[in-house]
């Protein structure tokens, strides 16, 4: 059970997360966008309406980053 926090801390921490929109494939950067949809439609977990779709980009490493 420990596996799952490690993981999603490892993908949050490796990637930069940016939204696709799933109706035309379009990836949006950043919050230039317009917001995300947060309609819910009928369910006994209220899941959302539009489902949200993220594409991982790799961040790149600390040693090549000039500071």
């Amino acid at each position: 059970m420990l596996e799952l926090p490690v993981t999603l801390a490892a993908m949050i921490q490796c990637f930069e997360w940016n939204v696709v929109d799933s109706s035309d494939a379009v990836k949006i950067k950043g919050n230039a966008a317009r917001p995300l949809d947060m309609t819910e439609r009928p369910g006994l977990t209220a899941p959302r309406f539009h489902e949200l779709v993220c594409a991982p980009v790799p961040r790149p490493a600390l040693d090549s980053l000039q500071l």
